[in-house]
């Protein structure tokens, strides 16, 4: 049954809408986490109605919001919503573990969902099948940003560096075997070479974006020219940042 669509976006039902601030956008779930194909704008639609009521909101509201505006690529709307959530300023009784699951609530009814993470990881490193995605909701000030051997969607093992506002080089290794097709947002001319330093075939896919072959363990690495892909780096935090449950100067990578 194609969903009912209203002034709001997508509706809770046929003829009924979304009139009040709800926690849980349960009508929502075919934008995350199934991620179904539908229009840009009817989502963006439907997401800015729910995002636009938050006075019954908590804190796993904020994270379900930044996990949202990541699939949305408004990378400020993310980083906006899981910071008020890692803030702990509104939620005292929220805490991020060192198991990167978040608890909230009294040990005896706490949650221990995976989902905060798991929205800094779509916002660093997304894909499905052989689409590949590099920072595709990383805000504009993260300036310096690293991620090294993130295990992504399709089988790929990824590598990449950010510097200066800009993605510097992607290191990709396939365990499946299949065609890549990776949107690495690197401006100018490329290099594209395999693990060893030759030469790779490729073709542009668009702006910003390569169909690479890629066999089984193979590695490719895809490089701003004249930029040398450096070992992982520590890249410093902007300031103060709430991780494992205590406001503490960070580093991350």
């Amino acid at each position: 049954v194609p969903y009912h669509v209203g002034g709001d976006g997508v509706l809770l039902g046929a003829g009924t809408r979304l009139a009040a601030s709800q926690p849980e956008p349960a009508h929502l779930l075919w934008l995350h986490p199934l991620r179904e194909k539908v229009s840009a704008e009817l989502a963006r639609k439907s997401f800015g109605h729910w995002a636009g009521m938050t006075e019954a909101w908590h804190a796993r509201s904020y994270v379900t919001a930044a996990a949202m505006a990541a699939v949305l690529r408004e990378p400020g709307d993310a980083w906006r919503h899981w910071e008020r959530f890692l803030s702990r300023t509104e939620f005292a009784d929220t805490v991020l573990t060192g198991t990167t699951m978040y608890r909230q609530g009294t040990a005896s009814d706490a949650e221990v969902p995976l989902d905060a993470a798991r929205v800094l990881l779509d916002m660093l490193v997304d894909g499905a099948g052989e689409r590949l995605e590099v920072f595709p909701a990383v805000p504009g000030d993260w300036r310096d940003v690293v991620v090294e051997s993130v295990r992504a969607p399709g089988a790929f093992v990824v590598d990449a560096s950010r510097s200066r506002g800009r993605t510097d080089w992607v290191r990709v290794r396939s365990e499946a075997g299949r065609p890549l097709v990776l949107v690495h947002g690197i401006e100018g001319e490329l290099e594209v070479r395999d693990g060893r330093g030759r030469p790779v075939g490729w073709q542009p896919e668009g702006a910003g974006a390569a169909t690479i072959p890629l066999a089984r363990g193979e590695t490719v690495v895809v490089a701003r020219r004249g930029t040398t892909p450096e070992p992982a780096r520590d890249v410093p935090a902007q300031g103060p940042a709430t991780v494992w449950g205590a406001p503490t100067p960070a580093s991350a990578s």
